[in-house]
């Protein structure tokens, strides 16, 4: 068995033993998800560039604590939806491989048509994350 698979189990036993299983839907896990990353930015808000580089050991503390919240609400929701996450992140990087080349400049969301292009959070670089808002519309 894997670390990933031990930590699964780990996971929705957890819920389990605590008769949470009604209430965690995919729905709602994704919901908490949702919530847990909003958490995870806010530990960034205001920062400069340079200042989200060298955070202070407190401070790289808690984003630590909550990407650990954002990684088991994210297990448990592909559990819940029976989707093997790490085949799945393999297959999206090779989409993304295929649909963009290396070597290509890509604008980092900021010089595009209308002057803004759209960056999807949590999108691996030059895959998704800097997309433009024309390519963006097209997915």
């Amino acid at each position: 068995m894997t670390k990933y698979q031990i930590l699964s189990r780990r996971i929705g036993a957890f819920a389990k033993t605590r008769d949470w299983a009604p209430f965690r839907t995919p729905k709602n896990t994704a919901m908490t998800l949702s919530v847990e990353a909003g958490a995870l930015v806010e530990n960034f808000l205001w920062l400069t560039q340079e200042e989200s580089v060298d955070m202070a050991p407190g401070k790289r503390l808690a984003v630590k604590d909550e990407m650990a919240d954002v990684f088991i609400c994210l297990v448990r929701l592909a559990d819940q939806m029976g989707v093997g996450l790490y085949a799945a992140a393999e297959s999206k990087i090779g989409d993304c491989e295929r649909r963009f080349r290396g070597g290509e400049r890509r604008s980092g969301g900021r010089k595009t048509r209308g002057g803004r292009g759209v960056i999807v959070a949590g999108a691996p670089r030059g895959c998704l994350a800097h997309l433009s808002r024309a390519q963006f519309l097209r997915i």
